[in-house]
């Protein structure tokens, strides 16, 4: 969304377009200022995007078998996506299982 002022600048460069008018030096720059920083601002908004690992990359990241995996995911100690057929893990869900199983040696 553009600021108030943004939108009054560019209805008067409208009229004055139409008008044969020309906005003064100031005018333009501070439009475009303005425009610059309503982009900017529109761009810094993307959505986050959710890094998902394979069961494979998960197995070999805790150096554990492709069936303890399956194993423990079936059991719920370690939560998954499942996205149609394809079963996926989020980072947060696995560094929270290591959390958890975090435990000093004697």
């Amino acid at each position: 969304m553009l600021s108030t002022k943004l939108r009054e600048l560019t209805a008067d460069y409208g009229r004055s377009l139409f008008k044969n008018q020309v906005i003064d030096q100031e005018e333009l720059i501070e439009l475009l200022e303005l425009t610059k920083s309503g982009l900017s601002k529109e761009a810094s908004r993307k959505p986050e995007v959710l890094k998902l690992f394979t069961r494979c990359e998960v197995s070999g990241s805790l150096q554990i078998s492709m069936r303890t995996l399956d194993r423990m995911t079936k059991e719920g100690k370690i939560p998954c996506v499942k996205i149609g057929k394809a079963i996926r893990y989020r980072v947060e869900d696995i560094n929270k299982f290591i959390g958890n199983k975090h435990t000093a040696i004697p």
